[in-house]
């Protein structure tokens, strides 16, 4: 699928609703497949709505003249350290924080699966 361009990702925003309602949420629920009683609708609503309100602050935002930031551009490279290799730790020293270890120096850990 090819990437949306500014008018439509532009249209899109232009089509949020001022605000969310009880039925948006039972509508987004309903895409989702998830199912909320009526105490969480209306707790997901006020939280919604909140935050379409901090959302739609953004358009008030003067970007004129302000570049775009390209997709995939790296992250504020002079903020990041240098990715240089050190002395590992020790078996012993990975192994002193363990909550539980076994007699052959690994971690032990929650079986994932149930048999």
């Amino acid at each position: 699928m090819p990437p949306a361009d500014r008018s439509s990702a532009a249209n899109a925003a232009a089509t949020l609703p001022e605000k969310i309602s009880p039925e948006h949420v039972r509508h987004l629920a309903d895409l989702a497949r998830l199912d909320f009683s009526e105490q969480e609708i209306e707790a997901l609503t006020e939280d919604l709505g909140e935050l379409l309100s901090y959302a739609q602050q953004l358009d008030e935002v003067d970007t004129e003249g302000v570049e775009p930031i390209p997709p995939g551009a790296p992250a504020v490279p002079e903020r990041l350290r240098p990715d240089d290799a050190e002395k590992p730790l020790s078996q012993s020293e990975a192994l002193e924080n363990a909550p539980d270890a076994d007699e052959d120096g690994f971690f032990q850990t929650p079986g994932a699966l149930e048999s």
